[in-house]
Formats: structure tokens, C-alpha cells, sequence
């Protein structure tokens, strides 16, 4: 079995501050949100975190690859 975690560029190194209004874009739910540079580091560590504790659990016998959004499906396959 194989994971593959896609994320935007955007998601590891965001490059949008000030006040924000996030849409997920699976539910459609709006959050608004003041993104300061001060919180840029604890962001990173937190999704930095999130990658590590899947790459914990796919040890279980799940090969894990991440891909950048931009990546195209002829170079991801």
C-alpha cells in the first residue's frame, strides 16, 4: 500500500500575511485569521510535525511519498 501526501508550496513556506480569510477547500468553511511572520516558525514546526508523525505511522508497512501540488502526474507516476 502506498501514501502520497500532496502539499502546495504554499503550505511549507507560506508567503501571505496580514489578516486572512482561509477557505478549506474541501468543506468550503471560511476561517479569517491574522498570519503575522512572527508565526511563520510555529507554523512550519507544526506541519513539519504533522509529516513526521504520518511518516511514524506509514513504519507500519505503508511506503510514504510527499509531492509538491505542482508536481505533474507524469513526473509523480
Amino acid at each position: 500500500m502506498d501514501l502520497v501526501q500532496i502539499l502546495a508550496p504554499d503550505e511549507l513556506s507560506p508567503a501571505t500575511f496580514g489578516d486572512l480569510r482561509l477557505v478549506d477547500s474541501e468543506t468550503g468553511a471560511v476561517q479569517e485569521v491574522t498570519f503575522g511572520r512572527y508565526r511563520l516558525k510555529g507554523y512550519q514546526q507544526t506541519v513539519q510535525n504533522f509529516i513526521q508523525r504520518l511518516r511514524e505511522f506509514c513504519r507500519r508497512g505503508i511506503n510514504y511519498f510527499t509531492a509538491s501540488s505542482d508536481t505533474s502526474l507524469e513526473e509523480l507516476f
